[in-house]
């Protein structure tokens, strides 16, 4: 009789260690993904907006789209750019503006988080500046990072997709009189769906064809994987920020990534 109990107690501990093992290898992907809109250094002869500032760095002019006088206010001189070319890392390093998240997969939900603990919408500094010698004109500025927005997760029609949708549509501070920006929109918009069906995700989105952009995401620990990398397109300035989202001055972009069920 004791080894018969023995035996079965053997056979439950087993059967208990495995469904741990089982629940360990279901556990909750997490997929970092991180996108960037950035003013890049010119990658060869810069356009004639650029301008470079007595201590090497890169600046562009201020726009004037309108031919507004300056006298009302608009800003003259240069703006910094932030003077870098395309950058995988996960560091913060400079852009304009940044989403910087992590797609949560749990059987078939799906949810975001902060990575890392950071804010997962950034807004870097705008400076208007000397374009000889780089120093501030004025304090520098930022824009509001309301103009990101993220949007809550849907269910798609069929019941079981999960969607999220991100967008930015974000002006020039300095340009910002009233409460009113009279600057044209540096405008992203990305969707992310979760099809547990097909184990992926699927990314689809369009940017401006001003700046640049940079999209990038990890799986886990796997190493990181390009989405884009989008330069400026040729001869795309400032005043190519404007196309009241009419799909004018835009560049699309799409991919999916496999998650291991």
């Amino acid at each position: 009789m004791r080894t018969s109990t023995w035996s079965l107690l053997c056979i439950i501990v087993t059967a208990l260690v495995g469904t741990g093992a089982s629940t360990e290898a279901q556990a909750a992907s997490r997929v970092h993904i991180w996108l960037r809109a950035f003013i890049p250094k010119p990658a060869g002869p810069p356009p004639a907006y650029y301008s470079q500032a007595s201590d090497g760095r890169w600046l562009i002019r201020a726009p004037n789209p309108l031919s507004i006088p300056r006298a009302i206010g608009l800003p003259s001189g240069c703006f910094s750019t932030d003077d870098r070319s395309f950058d995988a890392s996960e560091a913060d390093v400079l852009a304009r503006v940044t989403v910087d998240f992590d797609v949560v997969l749990n059987g078939g939900q799906m949810s975001l988080d902060k990575h890392a603990g950071g804010d997962m919408r950034r807004v870097g500094l705008t400076r208007n500046v000397d374009c000889a010698s780089g120093k501030d004109l004025q304090p520098p500025r930022r824009a509001e990072v309301a103009t990101i927005v993220i949007g809550s997760i849907k269910t798609g029609a069929d019941g079981s997709r999960k969607l999220v949708n991100i967008k930015a549509s974000t002006g020039d501070p300095f340009y910002t009189m009233g409460g009113l920006t009279f600057a044209p929109k540096l405008d992203f918009e990305i969707v992310v769906t979760f099809d547990p069906g097909l184990g992926r995700l699927e990314i689809v989105g369009v940017t401006g064809s001003f700046p640049a952009f940079e999209a990038y995401y990890r799986v886990d620990q796997q190493p990181t994987q390009k989405i884009f990398q989008l330069s400026p397109s040729p001869k795309a300035g400032a005043g190519s920020l404007a196309d009241l989202w009419l799909g004018l001055n835009s560049q699309n972009f799409s991919t999916n990534i496999t998650i291991a069920k």
